[in-house]
């Protein structure tokens, strides 16, 4: 009975695909972390200075100056603090400082933006490259499963013949 089965006969299950899965998803770890060296690297003066003010102006200590400032200038030029007001009521002066604010700020966040969009894209294009090699693997798998479990159907077909020898 065990002389027909042999430990040589029966499949092996590959494990030398796992180094090699590991070594894929290391480089497209390493390639992620080198797009984004190579997006600092090539930025100029306007993208870094917009990167900076981007990252700048989405912060809280942003929020909390611009709060402290609205609410010293406005009682100061209603007169409510004793000092001379110096830009009265509808506060032009103010109006004029916010709207120049935001018009550089939108545009420099624009310019942020366009960065993260391209990154964005060349990351996806990497993410698509990985996902197609995991579909070939995994393609890759099933065929070896299915030969794997044509062969164990072999193994066991003659395993039942040997039985029905012995017994028969």
């Amino acid at each position: 009975m065990s002389s027909d089965l042999n430990r040589s006969d029966l499949p092996e299950i590959a494990t030398d695909d796992h180094p090699d899965r590991r070594r894929r998803r290391l480089i497209a770890n390493r390639a992620f972390g080198a797009l984004k060296a190579q997006h600092n690297a090539e930025r100029g003066l306007v993208e870094a200075a917009a990167d900076s003010l981007n990252d700048l102006a989405s912060s809280t200590p942003f929020l909390l100056l611009h709060l402290a400032w609205f609410v010293i200038w406005i009682p100061w030029n209603l007169g409510w603090l004793g000092f001379e007001p110096f830009d009265p009521f509808p506060f032009g002066l103010l109006t004029m400082i916010v709207s120049l604010e935001a018009i550089f700020l939108s545009c420099f966040v624009l310019i942020s933006q366009n960065r993260q969009a391209e990154k964005d894209r060349v990351r996806a294009d990497i993410e698509y490259d990985v996902n197609i090699q995991a579909e070939l693997e995994i393609a890759h798998l099933h065929e070896k499963t299915d030969r794997m479990y044509a062969e164990m159907l072999e193994q066991f077909l003659r395993l039942e013949k040997g039985i029905a020898r012995q017994r028969g």
